[in-house]
């Protein structure tokens, strides 16, 4: 009996040595295979991870190069604003101008329509006087003896409408 104790002892102590290899081989097995998995995991995580990355340092270049332009965009703008109000200065500086001078113009217009009904005026007169004159000088012609010692003639006498 005690040696088929032994022997089953033996048998048990060796069933399990060989059991807990096999786990230990199985647990090597199953821990290096799972951290190989997570090393590709992680791996290509870490690769998303660069290439968002760089993705990301694009998109903030193409953004600078944008922010560049809105800065750049801007400055024309304000440039543009501040010439625009000194244009809309001069424009009204030149409307105030124009309109001074359309004033200056009408005075100068209703001057010179004054000075034209003037004109007209004295024109009628000399006209008249004129035809007063040549009636005058042929009534007294008709009338009148050459007077060489006294040259007054009637038409020196004779006096128009206008004169009175």
């Amino acid at each position: 009996k005690g040696q088929r104790e032994k022997g089953k002892r033996l048998v048990f102590s060796l069933w399990l040595k060989n059991y807990q290899t096999g786990l230990l081989k199985g647990f090597s097995r199953w821990t290096t295979f799972f951290i190989r998995n997570r090393t590709v995991m992680f791996n290509s995580t870490l690769m998303e991870i660069e290439a968002e990355r760089r993705n990301l340092k694009d998109r903030i270049k193409n953004l600078d190069v944008e922010l560049m332009q809105v800065l750049e965009d801007n400055e024309n703008l304000r440039e543009a604003s501040l010439d625009g109000v000194e244009i809309a200065k001069a424009v009204d500086s030149l409307t105030r101008e124009r309109e001074e001078l359309n004033q200056l113009l009408e005075e100068k217009d209703d001057k010179i329509k004054d000075l034209r009904e003037e004109t007209n005026r004295l024109q009628e007169k000399i006209d008249r006087r004129e035809r007063g004159t040549v009636k005058a000088r042929k009534f007294t012609s008709k009338f009148s003896v050459p007077d060489k010692e006294n040259t007054r003639t009637a038409s020196n006498y004779y006096e128009t409408d206008e004169d009175a």
